[in-house]
């Protein structure tokens, strides 16, 4: 680092001349006053750290702690009256993992609560009715499928490439799929289209 030098010393050394300036020189100067700007007394940052604002408001926002499970349990005690089968439900969204696919069978989640297959695969069907969309399926194809009906698509053709030729959806073989539901190619990359602007 430089050492101080009085004032003399300072005036006393020939002054650079403007076509030295280097551009590294220049860029430097420009990124000083970019961060001076941009800078916020309340939240001093590191010299040269980016500046992102988004980033910085979410740190200053207090965030709401709300997990999938809260947000279903919400909804489920809005939408049943009967205790025994929101007793059920619960337990069924306690069984969704992270992404909110069901990780037990209908009968297992029977036998754990001690209530008949029946009423556990009604209050499935309640919770499935949930936002996000998709959520309480037991697998991607019924976690699609529910998503389309949620949007009253239900019986469009992207619903039945799904219903009828998942593997070969996943498999990506169009003309497969087209000869089989008698569609053309180009409807069915319409379709499929569709189906990628779903939530997996």
């Amino acid at each position: 680092s430089p050492t101080a030098e009085s004032p003399t010393e300072t005036s006393s050394e020939p002054e650079k001349p403007p076509a030295e300036t280097t551009e590294r020189e220049r860029e430097r100067e420009e990124v000083d006053w970019t961060e001076f700007m941009n800078d916020d007394l309340d939240s001093p940052r590191t010299y040269g750290q980016e500046y992102d604002a988004s980033a910085e408001f979410m740190e200053r926002v207090p965030v709401a702690s709300i997990s999938l499970a809260d947000h279903l349990t919400a909804q489920l005690r809005l939408a049943l009256s009967d205790d025994r089968l929101t007793e059920i439900g619960e337990y069924v969204i306690g069984c969704l993992d992270d992404r909110g696919y069901l990780t037990m069978a209908i009968d297992e989640i029977a036998s754990e609560t001690q209530a008949p297959a029946e009423d556990v695969a009604k209050v499935l069907a309640v919770i499935q009715t949930f936002e996000p969309a998709g959520v309480g399926a037991r697998d991607l194809q019924e976690c699609l499928l529910l998503q389309l009906t949620m949007q009253d698509a239900s019986e469009t053709l992207a619903a039945r490439i799904i219903r009828e030729r998942f593997p070969d959806l996943t498999e990506r073989r169009y003309p497969e799929i087209a000869r089989a539901l008698k569609v053309t190619v180009e409807q069915v990359q319409t379709a499929v289209n569709q189906i990628a602007r779903l939530n997996p």
